[in-house]
């Protein structure tokens, strides 16, 4: 799994993919507006994941902080350990 939003967190995701390490799943936050435009554009991870063909979680936390996001993430990573797909636990974090 990978967590991130930002043009920076593309490179480590990128570099995941071309060692050929398996990632079940990218989670980022959703699109958001910005300016006039009539479709928001996706964070540069997740469309960095869509072009990879990886499956995206978008994930709208009201917790802020790296600790949290760690903390979300292993949530995930567990949840998947035990059969709970990786998108469902996203999806249950974020209620």
């Amino acid at each position: 799994m990978y967590l991130g939003n930002p043009e920076v967190a593309v490179p480590p995701l990128t570099a995941l993919h071309d060692a050929g390490h398996e990632v079940v799943l990218v989670v980022t936050s959703p699109e958001r507006r910005r300016g006039r435009r009539s479709a928001p554009p996706p964070p540069p991870v997740g469309a960095q994941a869509a072009d990879q063909g990886r499956p995206v979680a978008r994930v709208e936390w009201s917790l802020t902080g790296v600790h949290n996001q760690l903390n979300a993430l292993a949530a995930i990573a567990a949840a998947h350990h035990v059969g709970v797909p990786p998108e469902q636990a996203a999806s249950a974090l974020a209620a």
